[in-house]
């Protein structure tokens, strides 16, 4: 599809193409491949007259950034540049959808840069917002944090625990990215805290 959009197509809809085209390759771990779908679909968005969307793609080719781990001063220089976009959007459901993205985007950039004091209250805010507007698939991808934020804090068992059965739930649910992002996510942090055996099961399962 991709290969053979027309010339005449409405912006709005090349976004969404492209933006479906990011999206697949991100659940493939295709950094390169989505990141320039990416900024495609940024681009028409930006063309079409939705920055709100325009800036959700910005949000997800910082993702693209965490996954290559670009330098952390990178990062945050990005993340400011996010946030000046998002307050300057007109209040709106497109703005609350931006931010509550950002806000997630945010919280991974805490836990990497092992900010937890900061990064708690922030996730039980998303989580409890996540719970408020009855949003499913938001409150598996805050949990997915939630047990990264409590192996960072030294819970090594609760939060391998939490990670397993996220990924778990978010496959039986059909939200296959939280599947395995969250699956190779918990077997990275297994590893790093020693649990090989346990890291090779998460690693398996997000295979299955």
């Amino acid at each position: 599809a991709i290969a053979n959009v027309p010339d005449d197509l409405d912006p709005i809809a090349l976004g969404e193409l492209f933006e479906a085209y990011s999206d697949e390759a991100s659940s493939i771990d295709d950094s390169e491949v989505g990141e320039g779908a990416a900024r495609e679909a940024m681009a028409a968005y930006r063309a079409g007259g939705q920055p709100a969307k325009a800036l959700v793609m910005g949000i997800q080719i910082a993702n693209f950034w965490r996954r290559e781990a670009r330098p952390m001063r990178d990062r945050a220089r990005q993340l400011e540049g996010l946030e000046e976009e998002l307050a300057a959007l007109p209040a709106g459901p497109d703005r609350d959808d931006a931010a509550v993205w950002l806000r997630e985007l945010v919280a991974l950039f805490e836990l990497d840069s092992m900010d937890v004091a900061a990064a708690r209250p922030r996730i039980e805010q998303m989580r409890a917002a996540a719970i408020e507007r009855g949003d499913d698939e938001e409150v598996l991808g805050v949990d997915a944090n939630l047990g990264m934020l409590e192996v960072l804090e030294g819970q090594l068992d609760a939060g391998l625990e939490r990670m397993g059965a996220t990924a778990r739930a978010g496959r039986a649910a059909g939200y296959g990215s939280i599947g395995v992002t969250t699956f190779r996510n918990a077997a990275l942090f297994a590893a790093r805290g020693l649990r090989y055996e346990q890291a090779r099961i998460f690693l398996a399962e997000g295979q299955a």
